[in-house]
Order: C-alpha cells, then structure tokens, then sequence
C-alpha cells in the first residue's frame, strides 16, 4: 500500500476509472455499466391488499421479462413447461388456501372439481346399504336353505314311514292269508283220500281206486267255509293234473314250484304271477314209495285289496310288471280316480307306467298331477316265490286339498321374506339417510375450509356419540386451518420479502467481472447463500489505475442478520478504501472499530482484504481470521498459502491489523474461499477439507484455467461431494489469475494479433 498521503488520490483515482459505475451523487452504486440495471426492474410493486405477496409477485416479474424481450410469455406457447418460480408461488399459496385471493385466478374461488366423466361413484350410503342387503340376503338364504333341508328331510322320513306302513298293511293282510292257507293245508298231505287220489291213472282206469274228484270237491267246500275264495291244487310228480278248482293261467303247483315242493318236506308258500296274482301254499305227499305228489291251497291277491285298502284307507292297485292293472280297491268317496278295467293302465299315472315299472325294490313314492289333482301313490313291488317281480302294489291318496295349502303356504312365506327384505332394505336405507345428515354436514364443512372458507359454521359439539367427536375434531381442524391460513399467509409475506432480500443482496456484490483497458488479471466470483439470504460477502474494485482492491468475508451468523451485517461491512470496506486515506492496514482498523462499536447483537466477519499491484503482481493482504488462500501455478501445481493471522472484525475496536505480501509469478492464480467450501458435508457427514481443494484444481485447470473456470469447478466439485446433502453454510470462492505486466500482457496480445 501507497503512504498516508495517497489516500485522497487514491478515492478520486477510483472516481474516474469506474466513474460510469458510480451514481453522481457519490456514495451510490459503484458497479459498473454492464451490471446496472434498468429503472423498471429495481422498482417492486408492493403486494395487493389480500394477494399473497410471494403469489403476485412473480406475476409481475414474468410481465417485465415478456415486455423486455428477454423472456417469452409461457401463456403464448401452450408447449413451454411452466415457470418453476411460477408454481412454486401458485402451489404455496393453494396449499394455504389463499390462491384464490390472488389477481391471477381473477379474484374468484376454485371452481369444485367435478368426478370424471362417465365414472359412477358409489356413495358410502349406498355402499353399506348394498352390503347389508347382501349379508342380510345371504343369511336369509342360509336360513331357508337350512328349512328347506330340514324339510326335506322331513318328507323323506315321512315317505319312508308312509313305505313302511303300507308295505306292513300289505304283509299283515298277505301273511295272515298265507298262515290261514297253510293252516288247512297241513292236514292234507296226511289225508288217506289224498293218498288215493295221487294212484297210480292206471288203477283208477281198470276201477281198483275209487274216482278222487267228488271226495276233493267235498273237501274244497269244506275248507271254503274257513276260507271263503280258496282253490284246490292235487298235482301228481310227474306234473299230471289230479285236480284244479280254478281255470285260471296261473298254477302253483307247476314247472319250478313243483319241484321245489317236491324237494321239502315242510311246503313252501307266497305270491305267484304272471299273468294274475294269487297266494298260495303248497305241500308235498309222500308214501311208502316216496313223493307221490303235492297238494296247494291257492287264492287270488285281488281278495286282498279291500283288506289292505281297509288298514290303509287309500285307494289299492295292484298291477303288473308291465303296468297293467290286474286289481283296484277304491277308497272312500272324492279318493282315487276313476276305475279302469283290467288290463288297462291305471288312470292316475297316464303316460307314467315306465316310473312305476322302475320303482325300485324298496318301494318309492311319486306324485302325479292327473285332472287338476295331486294323487301321491306309494309303489311296492311285490316277489314272487322264485324271486321274480310278481307285481306292483300301488296304494294311492288324493293329497290335493294338502297340496294346495301346501303351495298357498310356501307362497306366503315367499311373499313374507320379499315383503321383510323389502321393508328391511327401505328402513335400512332412511336410517342410513337420517344417521348421514351430519356426515354429509360434515363434508360441506370440510369442502368449505378447503376452499380457505374458515368461517363456515361447524356442526354442534355438545353430543358424546361419534358425531359429537366428529363435531369436536372438526371444529379444532377449522380453528386450525385458520391459524394456518393466517401462519401460510404471514409465510408468504416474510418469503416475498425474502426473495426480495435476495435479489438486493444478488445485486449488492459485483456480477460483472470484466475491467476494459486492464488485461492485467482475469477475476471471477461465486456466492450461493445457504438460506434465501447470507452472510459471505466479496467485493473488487480498482483504486486507481495500477492497484485492484479484492477481499472474500464470512459473517458469523446466517441469514437475515447476517445479510445486514455483511451489507453494512462491504460498504465499510468500500467507503474506507476510497474515500478516505489511509493503509490496508488502517482501513481494516477503521472497519473494525465502526462494527465493534455499532453492535448489539455481538456479531463479527472474518475478512481477507487485498490490493494487487498490476505491475509487479504483489498482493499486499491483511488477514482478520480468514481462510487459508491457495495459489496455483502456470505450471499446474496447487499451493496452500501460509498468511499472517488476525482477529476477526467486530471483537476489538482497538485492535491493531498488519499486512503481508505474496508474490505472483505471471500466470499465477490466487484462489479465496469462505468455510462453506472446505467445510461442506456430504450424506456421510463427511467435509471437503482443503485436501480436496488441491486434488480439485492441480493439472490443467491449474495451469490455464480462467479465473471462472477455476472458481465453477471447484463449485461443482463441493456439489458432487455434497450429493444432494443439504447445504450447511453459505458457499463463496473468489479467483483471480494475474497475466502479468501490462506492457508485457499488451504484447504478447499484439503478437498473437499479428
């Protein structure tokens, strides 16, 4: 630095090299041309009363960048994506419910978004009611599937109890018939006149054996006077016929039976067919000779019926395997149906004879519409003697009168169950409707705070049920969006006024970096504050014609407070250096001791001021607590300098700064930095450290770099380490590359000229 006496030059020396930087006024800005702006961009238009400032205020900066031409209307291109600033504001001020005080959405409320077209909503009423139903449906289902099982099985047992009580009236009835038969019949075989009657034709052809017929018939009626219908059979061995009471087609004593009666000694006895039915009970007669034949007592089962019909009092039928009617027994009066003949098929079953034919062995029941009524017939299948079918009992009632009650019965229960349901579902629904009136209240409510409508009237809170505490919830939710809409919009105020804090404080450092007439030294400066506003200051200016004034700060605290106090040093440092005399030793001591003893909240900077001798390249510096610099070589080596300690500004008034020297070799580059570089963090909680610095910078863009070269890459190294870590502190780095003299930096350009 120049003595005491180069002060006053030097402030007037400063005067005409950046004079057209400088306001006439004096104390002005002191950029230059390129960095002033014009008169409509430094004026803000304050917020509207009620706008949102942040919300409004980016309207009027996109207004200024169409009217300039430096930026198109997004509204014109309907392809251009929107301004992100321009969303930002928008989706700040929606969040807080506040959007639609903004001018930009014309000073109305958000229309309601409607559902999509053509998509059905189901409402939660009519969901539950819909559920409900269903349950309500399937438990009614379950139930009448369970009665009707129940009921089934009901009718099954009944229909095998109704089987075996007429299958126990048939074999009653059959087998006292048969005890009867055989009764008579025991007597018989031990009959001499039976023994006779069974000689030799031979004998009774030459008249030595008397003529059997007239002692059999005798006989016959004699056993007809104990049972009334009973036939006679005398059958020799040889299968010859002694005597038949019946004409009928049907003989017991023939073929197989009379060779099975032959073969016992006791008899055998049941029901023969095919093609008339008859019970029967044969015996065979021996003599000294052996078998000499067999005598039956047979009946016809028609004889049966009305017994039968009596015990069951239904109507009997007794038909053929082929479905004939071989026998009928009606009932009582309005029972059966008309009588057929035989050998026609019975008349309540037309067109069914095949379902009889194949009724199983154990019996069946079937049900037959026949005239308008329900006849239910029970079919038993009756064996023969040799195990073959020898007919079907059909023992049939006229269940009309209970079919019909039946069927009105099971209509009313169907038409009760629908009538239920129905009255079910229609109480279901109102109860659901009158229970969702608050819910639904509830909703408008919430519809009108989304709006940002907090003055919409809650539903009361005095009740205990769930609405009562939906009413409470709700009224605290209210309270609470408007507690929060009044917070979002004192937010939006304080971020308005903080992007304008930091559009001044962009402007208060110097943005444009080329000094015409000195290609001396190339300088290039970044800061990116870790809030919307910081504390790290930079600042470069020419003295006169061969000195450069260049310092790098870093205020102790972040943010609005710290944007001040770096404000108030920076003009400080401004103001001292030019305007008044003095060393770089005594404008630091000046500096100090005005915010020492301004200070109230006991903040401090730490500074690293230096002047440039653009002939010889020799920075004189005074160091208040700073960074170490770092100098990198044409050659591309990266050197942490040593410098000459001191106190940081704003802790002693009274205290005393010195200088130091460091020496540039043309080419040579200076780096300053604040700690926000070599103290940032990566996700590891990792920092930079200044190791990193010198692996950033060594090589080529040590070696030949510019100045905005060296300061961006090192930026974009901190940023790669960081990865997306949040910044910590606020991040500055001022690079300054000295070229050399100017006569020997003038030359070398006229060379590469020519």
């Amino acid at each position: 630095m120049a003595g005491t006496g180069a002060a006053p030059g030097l402030g007037h020396a400063a005067t005409d090299a950046r004079g057209r930087g400088r306001a006439p006024g004096g104390g002005g800005d002191h950029r230059s041309p390129q960095s002033a702006q014009p008169a409509h961009r430094a004026r803000r238009r304050p917020a509207g009363a009620g706008c949102a400032p942040d919300v409004c205020q980016p309207r009027l900066a996109f207004s200024r960048g169409s009217r300039s031409g430096g930026r198109a209307d997004a509204r014109d291109d309907p392809t251009a994506p929107p301004a992100p600033w321009r969303d930002r504001g928008l989706a700040r001020a929606s969040r807080s419910g506040l959007a639609w005080l903004c001018p930009r959405r014309g000073g109305r409320p958000p229309a309601p978004r409607h559902r999509a077209r053509g998509r059905r909503v189901m409402m939660l009423r009519t969901r539950l009611t819909l559920g409900i139903s269903l349950c309500f449906v399937a438990v009614t289902a379950i139930v009448a599937l369970e009665g009707r099982l129940r009921l089934s099985e009901a009718e099954h047992r009944f229909e095998r109890a109704e089987i075996a009580g007429n299958r126990n009236a048939w074999t009653g009835v059959a087998s006292a018939e048969l005890r009867g038969l055989r009764d008579e019949l025991s007597a018989l075989p031990n009959s001499d006149a039976i023994v006779q009657a069974l000689a030799d034709p031979a004998r009774l052809a030459e008249g030595s054996a008397p003529d059997p017929q007239p002692f059999l018939a005798d006989l016959l009626e004699r056993i007809r006077l104990r049972l009334p219908g009973a036939h006679l059979e005398v059958v020799r061995a040889d299968g010859s016929v002694v005597y038949l009471s019946h004409p009928g087609p049907v003989r017991f004593l023939s073929g197989s039976r009379l060779a099975a009666v032959l073969a016992t000694t006791q008899g055998i006895s049941g029901l023969v067919g095919s093609p008339t039915v008859v019970v029967g009970a044969g015996a065979p007669v021996f003599t000294r000779l052996g078998a000499a034949g067999a005598v039956a007592l047979v009946t016809e089962a028609e004889r049966l019926l009305p017994e039968v019909q009596a015990n069951t009092a239904a109507s009997v039928s007794l038909l053929s395997p082929a479905g004939l009617v071989l026998a009928q027994q009606d009932g009582s009066e309005g029972e059966g149906g008309a009588n057929p003949g035989k050998g026609q098929p019975p008349s309540p079953w037309p067109g069914d004879v095949a379902q009889i034919i194949q009724a199983p062995d154990s019996g069946g029941l079937v049900r037959v519409s026949h005239a308008g009524r329900m006849i239910e017939s029970t079919l038993l299948p009756l064996a023969a003697i040799d195990g073959e079918r020898a007919a079907v009992l059909a023992v049939s009632r006229d269940i009309t009168p209970a079919w019909r009650r039946a069927v009105v019965l099971s209509s009313l229960s169907y038409a009760l169950v629908g009538a239920e349901l129905a009255l079910f579902l229609a109480g279901l629904f109102w109860y659901l409707r009158v229970s969702f009136r608050p819910l639904n209240a509830a909703i408008r409510v919430l519809n009108a705070l989304s709006r940002g409508d907090t003055s919409v009237q809650g539903l009361p809170t005095t009740g205990q049920d769930e609405i009562g505490r939906l009413a409470r919830t709700m009224e605290i939710f209210r309270r609470n969006q408007k507690l929060l809409a009044e917070t979002s919009a004192a937010k939006e105020r304080i971020d308005s006024e903080l992007s304008v804090a930091r559009d001044i404080q962009s402007h208060i450092v110097p943005t444009t970096f080329v000094f015409p007439g000195h290609p001396e030294f190339d300088l290039h400066a970044v800061m990116e504050p870790a809030k919307a506003v910081g504390g790290d200051l930079y600042d470069f200016f020419l003295l006169d014609e061969r000195r450069l004034f260049f310092l790098i700060g870093d205020v102790s605290d972040k943010g609005v407070p710290a944007a001040l106090f770096m404000a108030i040093a920076k003009a400080l440092f401004k103001n001292e250096a030019i305007d008044r005399e003095g060393t770089l030793a005594e404008v630091m001591g000046r500096v100090n001791r005005q915010l020492t003893l301004d200070n109230p909240s006991e903040m401090f900077v730490t500074v690293f001021a230096c002047v440039l001798d653009l002939d010889t390249g020799i920075v004189t510096y005074a160091d208040g607590g700073h960074e170490l610099p770092v100098r990198l070589s044409p050659e591309g080596r990266v050197e942490v300098l040593k410098k000459q300690g001191g106190l940081a500004l704003g802790f002693m008034a009274d205290y005393l700064y010195t200088t130091a020297e460091i020496h540039l070799a043309p080419g040579d580059a200076l780096l300053l930095y604040t700690d926000g570089v070599n103290e940032a963090m990566n996700p590891e909680h990792e920092m930079f450290k200044v190791e990193r610095i010198t692996e950033t910078l060594q090589g080529n863009v040590a070696a030949s770099g510019g100045a905005a070269q060296i300061a961006r890459t090192l930026l974009g190294a901190v940023h790669g380490f960081a990865a997306g870590a949040p910044q910590s502190d606020d991040i500055t780095i001022l690079a300054l590359r000295w070229k050399g003299p100017r006569a020997l930096v003038g030359a070398g350009e006229q060379g590469r000229e020519a």
